[in-house]
């Protein structure tokens, strides 16, 4: 029997905090942000049920939510529009912050503003989630890594990668083959440890793994899920291993219910896996991420196989997910797809004097093209990637001028 069948609420969270999670309202959609910016709904988490996943699978958990760990904490969520701070509540500085500027990309038009409501005196515009982090609080992840070694530290694969990353990043990570890509993104994981630290709210993963795993979720390129299982049977039950702890069955079923609306699977619920296609294989693979308490999602590939238009579709989706408030990090063939929707880019090179990958860049999409001197990202491949596979093999130069720009 699950502790919330036994106690009914083991961790005394307040009713809207229960609902607020239930409902998803930690995935606000793009609707759901306008109609809190025109006061026409009150979602509202206050102090955010995430932050009491830091406890979630160490073995206890607090009595009163004001046990909670002080070290955990999460961002209230802020919608700023053109007219004004909307009434979820006000960021320092978040007013004049801005989505970087890419060159040569037409700006995406804003959603048609809703009529004011009579008296109110408050100006609805098309919004967006602020993502700049407040001036008080460390990165919300931050990866130091010196070194990652295999065969017994015989091969080095990874040296010299550091970055952050914020509530509200949509992080490109970008590299040749062989480069590290997917090294990182284990190491981050805490799947395959690396020398270094992989902090999250400061955080150590790699000492605390038991008890922050939960919050990182990947959704892989080659996906796993089980043919010949219904999509909500599947979801369900990813849903009951990551909580079944704290919720109820009929609670958990409201939950799989809000994340399969969510990510728009909710009419293929009674579908065989084997009869989806691809892309809607990877919004199952999402879905089943999302149902738990995950504040960073590592997608590796997710668009691999699929046509331009379901590319799109899911970049949005995705996009929607770290608007939200949490990070997304993506790996993909296809960057200049989704070149508006980042916030971030990190580069990792092999330099050809140690065969290993090294941090090259790591900074906003606009100055990306300025550094490397190109107009697309997949330029940047081209930039980095050896001779031999059709690259102009400037590697090193990239690393060392990167590392020249930090020491500065």
């Amino acid at each position: 029997m699950s502790e919330s069948k036994k106690t009914g609420n083991p961790w005394d969270m307040r009713k809207e905090e229960r609902d607020f999670f239930l409902m998803a309202g930690d995935i606000l959609s793009a609707e759901e942000r306008k109609d809190v910016a025109a006061g026409k709904t009150s979602i509202d988490p206050g102090e955010r049920l995430l932050r009491y996943s830091a406890n979630f699978g160490a073995g206890t958990a607090p009595t009163a939510s004001a046990e909670a760990p002080k070290t955990i904490r999460e961002p209230a969520p802020v919608f700023y529009a053109p007219g004004g701070f909307s009434k979820a509540g006000d960021l320092p500085g978040a007013a004049t912050a801005k989505a970087p500027k890419i060159p040569d990309a037409p700006a995406r038009k804003p959603a048609a503003a809703e009529p004011t409501p009579a008296g109110s005196g408050y100006k609805p515009a098309a919004v967006r989630r602020v993502t700049e982090p407040r001036p008080d609080r460390a990165p919300a992840i931050h990866v130091a890594i010196r070194k990652k070694t295999v065969r017994f530290g015989k091969k080095t694969l990874l040296r010299d990668v550091k970055f952050d990353a914020g509530y509200g990043d949509f992080m490109l990570i970008l590299g040749g083959s062989g480069a590290g890509k997917t090294t990182l993104v284990r190491a981050i994981l805490g799947e395959s440890k690396a020398d270094g630290k992989v902090l999250l709210d400061g955080n150590d993963l790699y000492s605390d793994f038991k008890k922050l795993k939960y919050q990182i979720g990947l959704v892989p390129q080659f996906l796993t899920l089980r043919v010949n299982d219904t999509v909500r049977n599947t979801v369900m039950d990813a849903a009951r291993i990551k909580l079944d702890r704290m919720f109820s069955v009929d609670e958990i079923a409201k939950r799989v219910d809000s994340v399969l609306r969510k990510v728009g699977i909710k009419e293929l619920e009674d579908s065989l896996i084997c009869n989806l296609s691809g892309g809607q294989k990877k919004k199952v693979a999402v879905a089943v991420q999302l149902v738990g308490f995950q504040k960073i999602f590592i997608c590796d590939e997710p668009d691999s196989g699929l046509d331009a238009a379901s590319r799109q579709q899911l970049m949005d989706i995705l996009k929607e997910i770290s608007d939200s408030g949490k990070i997304v990090m993506i790996i993909t063939h296809y960057p200049d797809d989704a070149i508006r929707l980042f916030t971030k880019i990190v580069v990792i090179a092999k330099s050809s004097a140690d065969k290993a990958g090294h941090l090259a860049y790591c900074g906003n999409v606009a100055d990306a093209l300025s550094f490397f001197g190109v107009s697309q990202l997949q330029a940047i491949m081209k930039e980095i990637n050896p001779r031999n596979e059709g690259g102009a093999g400037r590697a090193d130069f990239f690393i060392g001028k990167y590392a020249e720009g930090v020491r500065r």
